[in-house]
Order: structure tokens, then C-alpha cells, then sequence
């Protein structure tokens, strides 16, 4: 029912996961918000109210996070070589040492992909 692997290629289109995340999304912030006021009133509506806006905050994240994931690394993969692109370009008005630092960064995002 929900899906939860995805390729680079599926997550640029939305989905009914896209849907269901944001329809658990609201109802999380609107029980969050009425059954905060409502509980600090002491409403036992208001404990109802935050026990929804737990599990619906949890099926929110249940439901988006892998794509999210997916869509994460994707985006680190680009920012990298487009961060590489960058440096070769700017190479010749870099110190040295600026470009020995550009370069320990690229390594230390090809680690952290890693």
C-alpha cells in the first residue's frame, strides 16, 4: 500500500504518498495546536487531541521520510559535482590555501555521501 523504495527517477512526480503526507501533515498541526490549548485548559479533549497529533505526525514521517531520503541524496550528489565544477572553474584565483581547504571539503561531502 504505502510505497517505501524509491529511485532517483520516481520521486520527482508526485504520488499518493506525496498526498497522504500532507493530509497527515495538517491534521498533525491542527491537534497539535487545539490539543495543546485544550489540554493546558485540562479539556481531556485536549489529551485526545495531542494522542492524534502523535500518530498522525508519525504516519507523516512513516510515509515521506524514505522518498525524502531518496530525493536527499540525489541532491548531494548534484550540489557535489556542481561544487567540483565550481572549483575547477575558480581554480586560478584561489590562494593555495584557500584551494587546499576547497578541496578538504569536497573530500569530507564524499565521505558523509559515503
Amino acid at each position: 500500500m504505502i510505497k517505501r523504495e524509491w529511485s532517483e527517477e520516481d520521486c520527482d512526480a508526485w504520488t499518493k504518498e506525496d498526498y497522504l503526507a500532507g493530509f497527515f501533515s495538517a491534521i498533525s498541526y491542527f491537534a497539535w495546536a487545539l490539543g495543546i490549548y485544550w489540554a493546558i485548559m485540562l479539556e481531556p479533549i485536549g489529551f485526545v487531541l495531542i494522542a492524534v497529533a502523535a500518530v498522525s505526525t508519525f504516519l507523516t514521517f512513516y510515509i515521506i521520510d524514505p522518498k525524502l531520503k531518496v530525493q536527499s541524496e540525489t541532491f548531494e550528489k548534484r550540489q557535489l559535482h556542481y561544487l567540483k565544477l565550481l572549483h575547477d572553474s575558480q581554480r586560478w584565483s584561489l590562494t593555495e590555501e584557500e584551494t587546499k581547504k576547497l578541496e578538504e571539503e569536497m573530500k569530507e561531502l564524499e565521505e558523509a555521501k559515503k
